[in-house]
């Protein structure tokens, strides 16, 4: 969660360097792709008690066990990806997209998605590879602060 903390940082910062003054929905949308991309997969896995770390099973609560939590939380994904396309192809359109923050959020979900489609072992390293992405994230993040300064 911390690293799609840190990548919702980051659009915000491209979000600030377009000509346009800053949407409110726009920000909201983007949020919600980057913040919920990680989940579809991971919350299937979790409620089929198929989701390991190496050989530790991570425990979720019986009562949130349900199909239900499944469809929500893909559905809210899923919506607010049609949305984020849906206002790409429209800032494209109007010539005020910012083709690096896109980019971001696309290389996000589409890792994010890939990493929870490992299971077991493999799983591990995965989140591993997500977390030396963050680690290079931050030293950039880390010179921009400081070039601002």
């Amino acid at each position: 969660m911390h690293v799609l903390h840190q990548i919702a940082y980051i659009v915000e910062c491209y979000e600030r360097r377009k000509p346009s003054p800053l949407q409110p929905l726009s920000r909201i949308i983007d949020y919600a792709v980057v913040l919920t991309c990680l989940f579809p997969l991971s919350s299937y896995k979790l409620i089929h008690d198929e989701f390991y770390i190496g050989s530790t099973r991570l425990l979720y609560p019986e009562i949130l066990k349900s199909p239900l939590l499944v469809y929500l939380v893909t559905g809210a994904f899923l919506l607010s990806m049609v949305l984020f396309i849906i206002k790409s192809v429209i800032e494209i359109q109007q010539g005020i997209a910012h083709y690096p923050k896109i980019l971001l959020v696309l290389i996000t979900v589409a890792m994010a998605l890939f990493i929870t489609s490992f299971s077991g072992q493999r799983i591990q390293i995965a989140f591993q590879g997500f977390n030396t992405w963050h680690s290079f994230q931050y030293l950039a993040l880390t010179w921009y602060i400081s070039s601002l300064r």
